[in-house]
This record gives structure tokens, C-alpha cells and sequence, in this order.
């Protein structure tokens, strides 16, 4: 019996190929169950649908079993998961995959969205949402990130929230002779450009560093604009139509 999150990795592993197998089935994973439309503590295999069926329009071949090996399953419909085309354009909503960025960076990649204290944030890099440690709190992430075309204030989606601390190791400590060259030769075309920014390659102590992420909270949609309707009197609609013909 699994116990433990290593064990149910590998048990979902295992179970992967009979649950894909399945018809409505388009993804697997490990998550927390859902009871009652609220996240529990609770470890369970995650089965992503296309959409919920009942029971009783599903064959006994088709069902999916309540747990497998003392572990719970959990249903959770997303729909048929699509590869964008073209991730590196304006997305609203934007979708995990696409172009994303701090402001302060070229573009990285929008990992998805998790809820924390039942809030909805934005889950990426450290080095995509907060530069590398660089960044404050509150900074601005702008989708597609500024390499793709994203620009401030139009392209902004999100507030940086949190992030994890990576450790980097001192400089000249066993560098990478791959990535000084790539560093060098970026910061040429920098230059030519106008660019005050320089590349530098560090190398990041995967010792001391179990993730590389950070979050941000998505800014409220803006409401509709709508045309406020004014009085207009006899001689304006008169000079009107004289301009509108």
C-alpha cells in the first residue's frame, strides 16, 4: 500500500496506462482530493475528463474504480487538453503554456494556475515571475512575456505575490564554459541594441534549491466599457448629420 507521495507517484505510474485507457479520460496525476466542491488534506490519483458522466451511462469496463490499492481517485473534469500553436501570443484568459514574464525579463512560460487560502494564482519560475530573486513584491508580470511583444501597462495580467529564494552559488565558482559563451554573445547583440543589461552566468547550487517557483496574483478583469447615452439637442443633431452626411 502506498504511503507516502514518492509511493503514489510511482503508483500512478503504474495505473497510468489502464486509467488512459479508459474512455473520457485525458490525463493522470497525483493531487488532493475534492469532497463536497472543497480541496481535503487527503492524497488521491487524479483522473482529468472531458466531462463528468454518470455512473449509468458508463460501462463497468469504462468506470473508474474508487481507489486503487488503498489509494483514493478523484474525478475532475477539464475538458480535452489542447497544445496551443502559438503560445508566445496575447492570451486573455491565458492559459498554462503560454509566453509569460516579470517585466524586467525576456519571457518564460506560464506554468498554471493553483489556489492558495482558496485565492487563484499565476505559478511559474522564480527566474520567469521574479527575476532571478531580483524582484520586489508587487512587481507587474505581463503576458506574453517582453521578448514575445508584451509591453506595460496593456500587457499586464498579474502581481507578483511570492517566491521561493534561489541559492546561487559565489561567483567564479566552477563556471560553465557553455554558458559564459552564450552569455558573452548575447550581450553583444545587447550592446549593438542599446541595452544597459548584461547577461552573466551563474551556476545555481541544485543542492540547496528543492524548487524553482514563484506566484502571482491575476489582476481583476476590467468591466465593460460602455458608451454613456447624453441628451443631444435639435441644433447638435442638426450638425451631425451636416458631418456625418
Amino acid at each position: 500500500m502506498a504511503n507516502n507521495l514518492d509511493d503514489i507517484r510511482q503508483l500512478i505510474k503504474e495505473a497510468r496506462k489502464e486509467l488512459m485507457n479508459k474512455a473520457n479520460v485525458v490525463a493522470t496525476g497525483v493531487g488532493y482530493k475534492t469532497s463536497a466542491g472543497k480541496q481535503t488534506s487527503e492524497l488521491a490519483l487524479i483522473c482529468s475528463v472531458d466531462s463528468k458522466k454518470s455512473v449509468q451511462s458508463l460501462t463497468k469496463k469504462e468506470l473508474i474504480p474508487a481507489s486503487i490499492q488503498n489509494i483514493p481517485t478523484d474525478v475532475n473534469p477539464t475538458g480535452i487538453i489542447r497544445a496551443q500553436q502559438d503560445p508566445t501570443g496575447r492570451f486573455r484568459p491565458a492559459p498554462g503554456g503560454v509566453s509569460i514574464g516579470h517585466y524586467s525579463i525576456t519571457a518564460g512560460t506560464l506554468g498554471c494556475l493553483v489556489k492558495k487560502n482558496n485565492k487563484l494564482y499565476i505559478l511559474s519560475n522564480n527566474h520567469v515571475l521574479a527575476n532571478s530573486n531580483d524582484a520586489a513584491i508587487g512587481d507587474d508580470i505581463i503576458q506574453p512575456g517582453s521578448y514575445d511583444g508584451g509591453q506595460l501597462p496593456d500587457d499586464k495580467i498579474a502581481e507578483l505575490s511570492e517566491f521561493v529564494q534561489i541559492q546561487f552559488a559565489g561567483p567564479g565558482v566552477d563556471p560553465c564554459g557553455v554558458g559564459n559563451a552564450v552569455a558573452s554573445f548575447m550581450n553583444v547583440f545587447a550592446k549593438m541594441l542599446g541595452s544597459g543589461t548584461r547577461l552573466q552566468s551563474t551556476r545555481i547550487q541544485a543542492e540547496d534549491n528543492l524548487v524553482d517557483c514563484a506566484i502571482a496574483a491575476p489582476m481583476p478583469r476590467r468591466p465593460p466599457v460602455t458608451m454613456a447615452t447624453l441628451p443631444v439637442s435639435s441644433r447638435s443633431t442638426s450638425s451631425l448629420r451636416g458631418v456625418l452626411g
